[in-house]
């Protein structure tokens, strides 16, 4: 590829939810939103879609047009126009499908992420992952999918049940990494 602006977002932040299926998951971490925040922006993201169903195999960024392989050492600090390119492994790894997103909002003060699918794949949409602070030292993060393709089958049997085992995964992910963190910070 010579040029990675070609690649584009399927949706931008500001679509009509409405127009989309949801799959919703909230998840709660016994951790501060401000920790929590933290190492879900600044985490290496290898580390984070990285399991028994998920895998990152590269991260294209559009802005600097560098490519980061998974092999890589050193991954930079999550951005909009950043695009990973992941393996999703269905049914312990007889299948495998290749999924592509792309960040496309970073919001400090409401404390969302955003990521799209890529246009031209499969489904169209995005998913939004929000965090609260619960008041009692813990974090609540809701995890919200938009999607849509052009297969019902897709879109009402395969899509929700597949993605709540990746969310899941990849959660589950970012709580070991914040706990293998406070475990090496010295007190």
């Amino acid at each position: 590829m010579h040029d990675f602006s070609s690649i584009h977002a399927s949706c931008k932040k500001d679509i009509v939810e409405s127009d989309y299926n949801l799959n919703e998951k909230i998840f709660y971490l016994k951790y501060s939103l401000p920790k929590v925040w933290a190492s879900y922006s600044e985490d290496n993201p290898l580390k984070t879609w990285n399991g028994p169903c998920i895998g990152l195999g590269l991260l294209i960024s559009k802005y600097s047009e560098s490519v980061i392989y998974a092999k890589d050492a050193i991954f930079p600090e999550i951005d909009t126009g950043q695009v990973y390119f992941l393996n999703l492994r269905l049914m312990k790894g007889l299948i495998n499908v290749p999924v592509a997103f792309e960040i496309i909002n970073i919001d400090r003060i409401k404390q969302i992420l955003e990521i799209s699918y890529i246009k031209n794949g499969k489904s169209k949409g995005k998913q939004s992952i929000q965090f609260f602070d619960t008041g009692d030292g813990r974090t609540m993060i809701v995890h919200r999918s938009f999607f849509k393709s052009k297969s019902w089958l897709r879109d009402d049997l395969l899509y929700p049940c597949f993605h709540k085992k990746f969310v899941k995964e990849f959660h589950k992910n970012m709580r070991h990494l914040i706990e293998n963190t406070l475990l090496t910070v010295p007190i």
